[in-house]
């Protein structure tokens, strides 16, 4: 018998020698697979050449020449020839079995070679992929930061503008409130005058009322006249400032407007400062959310202009009722010329009076 000889790799070529022997014992054909699942381990590379040595020396152990044959006892020669037949039948197709095993395994050691040649190409080209897909991920990141650059530089300006918002809001208040302040000084001033007008018409009524009542009827047609005029600047100045007061009610009311405008203005330049903090993120998110904060700023700045517009409408309207003022000033110097006129009539009569005497 040839000396077994050690895989090196777990398994013994005793250990396949056996299962052959049991398999062929047991009528069945001995395979790669069928020894595997008899030792119960095993790669087909490590079993396939120890296979390969049993069925070498499988025809010498039929023919007896690989055992010792001493102290046995010879068989008759028919039984002798029929063994041999057998067994000649049986190397013949163990012979078979096992260059078809070889073949098998050589056809499956060719499409596992064929496999892992096209796994190999598959993985060339998976790695050309990958690499173009870095390198236009790469390119897409340096065209994000650019963007992200030119967000920040639209973000600065519109802080600027934003700034520069609140200054012209500062310094319409700051106009606002001397308006008011002068508004204020001027309506006092011309409810003085109108007062004293009053008083010294009454005084002058109750003069001519004393020395001239003998012109009573003559003048009662202008006295009257002077007292509609009188009436109708008191309803014009009653108007005016009634009139000033819905136009400082409703500049008080633009001004609180404007300063919760300030106020929404200054939270959204917080959300957007947050919100740059995860560009780098949700960068087309971000992009969207600029186009329409940008939309919302073209409003609030339209917004703003309607506004100021509407401050110089009513800053006309003041100055309107200035020049009323300055009117009722000029009426009620009409009023006291027609005084003076008056009076120097009378003082001419009396003198007259005092010649014909």
């Amino acid at each position: 018998m040839m000396q077994l000889k050690s895989s090196g790799r777990g398994i013994q070529q005793e250990d396949v020698w056996k299962a052959a022997d049991e398999l062929l014992l047991e009528g069945q054909r001995p395979t790669i697979e069928r020894i595997r699942l008899r030792i119960g381990r095993g790669s087909p590379n490590t079993i396939s050449p120890m296979l390969e040595n049993w069925f070498a020396i499988l025809g010498k152990r039929i023919n007896g020449t690989s055992f010792n044959q001493k102290n046995t006892i010879t068989a008759p020669e028919p039984v002798e020839q029929a063994i041999r037949h057998v067994w000649e039948l049986a190397l013949e197709q163990a012979t078979i079995i096992a260059k078809n095993s070889v073949k098998n395994q050589q056809e499956e050691n060719e499409r596992a070679k064929q496999i892992l040649d096209d796994e190999k190409k598959a993985f060339e080209h998976s790695k050309q992929l990958h690499e173009a897909a870095l390198k236009e991920q790469k390119k897409l990141l340096a065209t994000m930061a650019a963007q992200l650059q030119d967000t920040k530089n639209i973000l600065a300006q519109r802080n600027r503008e934003y700034e520069s918002l609140n200054n012209e809001a500062g310094r319409l208040k700051i106009q606002i409130a001397d308006l008011l302040v002068e508004n204020k000084a001027q309506q006092e001033a011309a409810e003085q005058v109108l007062e004293n007008a009053n008083q010294q018409h009454i005084k002058e009524r109750e003069g001519l009322e004393t020395r001239f009542r003998s012109l009573e009827l003559r003048s009662v047609s202008e006295i009257d006249r002077a007292r509609q005029e009188t009436k109708l600047v008191q309803q014009k100045l009653e108007q005016s400032l009634k009139t000033q007061k819905q136009n400082e009610q409703a500049l008080k009311n633009q001004l609180e407007e404007a300063h919760e405008k300030y106020r929404q203005l200054s939270q959204l330049n917080e959300t957007v400062r947050l919100k740059m903090q995860a560009v780098q993120d949700e960068y087309h998110v971000l992009v969207t959310q600029f186009e329409q904060y940008k939309s919302q700023n073209e409003q609030r700045f339209e917004l703003l202009k309607k506004e100021n517009e509407t401050l110089t409408n009513a800053l006309a309207q003041q100055q309107q009722n200035l020049e009323l003022q300055k009117e009722m000033a000029q009426l009620l110097e009409k009023i006291n010329a027609l005084a003076l006129t008056e009076k120097d009539h009378e003082k001419d009569k009396s003198d007259k009076s005092s010649l014909n005497k």
